[in-house]
């Protein structure tokens, strides 16, 4: 016979008062087997807890937690131990007493999960490795988010969170949109799996000084558009610009260098860059949509800029520079060293 040793698993709940609690007898494990809906959606619970406004639920495993089941309650804190695998959509939507979540199992939140929790300081979601579209938007409160396992990640995951500071997501490659859009506060992030930076991803993240992007391939529609604070961008291995103002208005960008890009595909790329002085494009044939001048160094004036580019571009426009390097060379004094 084998025997189990140690401490009983629970999932823990506190509300503001044990009279918000989503049950009519918060002793009753059967009246919280009906809440959770189990056993439809994991094994039922065996024993119940009070200890003041906490509620502790024994014996449950492998639950699943139902679409809008906390939706706008007066949660404030949920924990267990590796019971609560998945969270289906909008589960916490608009709790916005809810301050803390530590789920150690939980491995998919869905659409709209945590959104708008306005009072979420602290998540610990050491499992979690996809979470769907707007899945923490809004949480105005957090101030970090490390989600050590996130592989995916939806639209607009974490939009709008004005308090976020610093991200770590080591293993997140997805190509969703809009990511960090409006993340005002966001001062560094690191993204070492990253492939494809999607649109909007970082727009108006206006504190943003450094970004890591060390295996990005492709930077989509206005990914960096109005982040104000950047100074300088390597990404050794981006390969393509392929939306067009993918840097539109970092006013404070002084340099960048893209070693590895083929194409700039659309216009507007870096329009509105007004620091710009160092540019290097060692490798790319196609600088906009056309040879012609298609605004990718618009509004930079005035400036000492040193380009360095490939020996083709200096022709390809019937015999003369791209109308792009043009642009650049009317407006600033241009030194160019050719590849």
């Amino acid at each position: 016979m084998a025997f189990k040793f140690g401490p009983i698993p629970y999932l823990e709940l506190e509300f503001n008062q044990l009279g918000n609690a989503p049950v009519g007898n918060p002793t009753s494990v059967s009246d919280w087997n009906t809440f959770f809906d189990l056993p439809n959606y994991g094994t039922p619970f065996t024993k119940v807890r009070i200890i003041g406004n906490i509620i502790r639920l024994y014996g449950g495993e492998n639950i699943t937690l139902k679409s809008q089941i906390f939706q706008s309650r007066p949660l404030k804190k949920i924990s267990d131990s590796k019971i609560i695998i998945k969270a289906n959509d909008n589960s916490f939507y608009g709790c916005t007493s809810l301050t803390s979540v530590s789920l150690f199992g939980l491995i998919n939140a869905g659409n709209y999960c945590f959104y708008n929790c306005t009072s979420l300081t602290s998540i610990s979601l050491p499992s979690l490795t996809s979470a769907g579209n707007h899945c923490f938007r809004y949480c105005t409160s957090l101030t970090s988010i490390s989600l050590p396992s996130l592989t995916s990640a939806g639209n607009r995951c974490f939009s709008d969170n004005s308090n976020l500071i610093s991200v770590f997501l080591p293993v997140l490659d997805d190509t969703s949109d809009g990511w960090f859009v409006n993340c005002t506060s966001l001062q560094s992030v690191s993204l070492p799996s990253y492939k494809f930076v999607g649109s909007i991803t970082f727009y108006n993240c206006t504190s943003l000084t450094s970004i890591s992007l060390p295996i990005a391939k492709y930077i989509s529609t206005s990914a960096f558009e109005n982040c104000t604070s950047l100074t300088s961008i390597s990404l050794p291995l981006v390969e393509f610009l392929t939306g067009g103002s993918e840097f539109k208005n970092c006013t404070s960008l002084t340099s960048i260098s893209l070693p590895a890009c083929i194409n700039i595909l659309y216009d507007l790329s870096f329009s509105g860059c007004t620091a710009l002085t160092s540019i290097s494009l060692p490798v790319c044939i196609a600088l906009g949509s056309s040879v012609l001048n298609n605004n990718l160094f618009l509004g930079i004036t005035g400036k000492t800029i040193s380009l360095t580019i490939p020996a083709s571009r200096m022709t390809c426009n019937g015999g003369n520079p791209d109308g792009d390097i043009q642009y650049l060379q009317a407006n600033n004094t241009v030194t160019i060293t050719t590849t």
